[in-house]
């Protein structure tokens, strides 16, 4: 799903000229693999919600 809405974005970055589909792909292809490679303030985020579940479930432990 995540893909999917990021690619309709990435159709929607106004481009000079007209690339053909398999350049922009592999173009979009290798911001993905960038964005994976160096995801630093997602480890944030994620570390973030890590905790924020923990805090809920010990939460929902102490109410039972």
């Amino acid at each position: 799903m995540k893909s999917n809405s990021l690619q309709v974005e990435w159709d929607k970055i106004p481009i000079k000229g007209n690339l053909p589909d398999d350049i922009k792909s592999k173009m979009w292809i290798n911001i993905e693999r960038s964005t994976i490679r160096k995801p630093k303030s997602w480890n944030g985020y994620l570390i973030i919600l890590f905790v924020v579940k923990l805090l809920k479930k010990l939460i929902a432990y102490k109410i039972i």
